[in-house]
């Protein structure tokens, strides 16, 4: 079957990956009393300062900074209806048996 070696690799290199996993993130876990440190310069960022800036004054702009600072979700963006009353109803008249019933089987949750 699998030999002593093989097991101790295979627990080797699962023991590593989240070790792999954090090495661009700007903190790592560590021994002791504070159970982390951290390393600025692990980070990196592919937008220049003037597109954070402005994604800041647009986020000031539309409210949502402010929703940001106090924690609050943002507002799902709506669409506009696609379809019109007649075309839904249509819809649900013209629908296959076995769609019907997988509908039906969703809002009764079973």
């Amino acid at each position: 079957m699998f030999s002593r070696t093989m097991i101790l690799a295979a627990v080797a290199t699962f023991a590593a990956l989240p070790m792999a996993a954090s090495a661009t993130s700007l903190y790592h876990s560590a021994p002791g009393e504070a159970g982390f440190t951290e390393h600025p310069d692990h980070l990196t960022s592919s937008k220049t300062r003037a597109q954070v800036q402005a994604e800041v004054l647009a986020a000031q702009k539309d409210g949502s900074l402010s929703r940001i600072a106090r924690g609050l979700p943002l507002p799902a963006e709506t669409q506009g209806m696609n379809k019109t009353r007649a075309q839904v109803i249509a819809e649900m008249l013209n629908e296959p048996a076995a769609e019907r019933r997988a509908r039906e089987a969703l809002m009764k949750g079973g």
